[in-house]
């Protein structure tokens, strides 16, 4: 264990003329908090103002201590006295104060004593602290990694968009085609086609009026059995 000495030296101010200090005494309120040496240190007593009077006038005064002690020092077993104390009269209106602190029992953490030696070699922090092999496995992204992950994400997800909406493309193509599997080369007076898409009013009338051709001549590219709405009609157009 050890122990500290702190000095501190303080000028009070008295309001009155400072002939002779009659009684004075020296308490503390010091206390550890953390890391820290807390309180006030209390000077309290009497005075007379001039030779000649005779009257005591009482006085105290707080004197305001912080002592910060290193983080090294185990505080758990720590005494604080008063070891010496000491003043002076100056100037007629102040009292200048010596004061020695004592701060006992002081002791180094364990943590912060030196490391042994193994094998007349010094142990090293990275000795103490190895990658195992299981760790060494371990691929911890940075942030810039993650997001050029969120990106890669992103832009698998359009890719898949597009690709879905390809998709329906092809889908769309291959119901053409297969409107159109029927044509034979026999038809040569038509050589355009439209595709018209059923809608709920519609009727075959309508339809046959609408692009002027008969019924037989639209069931040659369709199967009018059952038309409803969003069916997919095949209308030829003559050009002869």
């Amino acid at each position: 264990m050890m122990n500290e000495i702190v000095s501190f030296s303080k000028e009070i101010d008295f309001n009155n003329m400072l002939n002779k200090i009659t009684s004075i005494s020296l308490e503390h309120t010091l206390m550890i908090e953390n890391s820290s040496i807390k309180g006030d240190l209390i000077v309290s007593g009497s005075y007379i103002q001039t030779i000649a009077s005779q009257i005591e006038t009482p006085f105290s005064y707080k004197i305001p201590v912080e002592i910060e002690l290193d983080q090294k020092y185990d505080l758990s077993n720590v005494t604080i006295d008063i070891d010496d104390f000491t003043y002076e009269i100056i100037d007629e209106k102040k009292l200048k104060v010596n004061i020695d602190l004592l701060i006992d029992k002081l002791e180094i953490k364990k943590d912060n004593e030196p490391i042994e030696q193994l094998d007349d070699e010094l142990v090293s922090v990275n000795d103490l602290f190895k990658e195992t092999d299981e760790e060494k496995k371990l691929d911890i992204p940075l942030t810039n990694d993650i997001e050029e992950k969120k990106e890669d994400k992103i832009d698998n997800s359009n890719i898949q968009d597009n690709n879905d909406k390809q998709e329906e493309k092809d889908k769309d193509d291959e119901k053409q085609e297969s409107l159109f599997s029927n044509l034979t080369s026999t038809n040569e007076s038509y050589t355009t086609y439209k595709i018209y898409i059923v809608k709920e009013e519609d009727t075959l009338e309508k339809i046959l009026e609408k692009y002027s051709i008969s019924k037989p001549q639209l069931e040659e590219y369709n199967d009018l059995t059952n038309i409803s709405k969003g069916t997919k009609l095949i209308i030829p157009n003559n050009n002869d």
